[in-house]
């Protein structure tokens, strides 16, 4: 297959998009399916607001941001079936914070007023589950750190639960780390 003019660009003006969603964990999967349909839907009148911001929560994830920001944030998706295949451009990322180097930025983003949804993709070693007792691990070094941080009032968290669970306001949080000390 040529290219050229059959790849499919963003139909939307990239300057206007804001992030009003925050995304933990930009792997391949949320680029190939979730950035489709958010990518898609910018392309409609008035949801210039939904756009994606993403978050990487292992230094390993600088690879992804750096990537993406030599990019301008976009990537290419090569979609190919049995009997079809398409090429387009995904331009509905705007920002990538590497938590490690910036866990400030990272609570900022979470606890902004223009974000509106944060969702996350992220693999079963990221939900630290004791798989004996269905329970948090709150003996995997991360989640103790995590325990710790938060406690503590720190940003410097390691998990995509500690993520979540400072962004949430703070006596809700309390009761959160209640449980989860339990």
């Amino acid at each position: 297959m040529r290219f050229g003019e059959k790849v499919t660009c963003p139909k939307y003006d990239r300057e206007k998009v804001e992030p009003g969603i925050v995304h933990i964990g930009v792997g391949n999967f949320h680029r190939a399916h979730q950035c489709v349909f958010v990518d898609d839907s910018l392309s409609l009148p008035g949801h210039e607001s939904w756009g994606y911001r993403g978050i990487g929560l292992m230094p390993a994830d600088a690879k992804m941001r750096d990537v993406l920001k030599e990019q301008d944030m976009m990537f290419t998706l090569w979609q190919k079936g049995t009997s079809s295949e398409s090429v387009r451009v995904i331009g509905c990322h705007s920002d990538f914070i590497l938590a490690p180097e910036s866990p400030e930025k990272v609570l900022d983003a979470l606890c902004a007023a223009e974000t509106k949804i944060v969702t996350m993709t992220i693999t079963e070693k990221g939900y630290f589950v004791d798989f004996t007792t269905g329970k948090l691990d709150s003996s995997a070094p991360a989640v103790s750190s995590d325990l710790e941080a938060l406690k503590s009032g720190s940003a410097s968290l390691k998990t995509a639960l500690g993520q979540e669970i400072v962004a949430v306001p703070s006596e809700d949080r309390q009761r959160r780390l209640r449980a989860l000390s339990s």
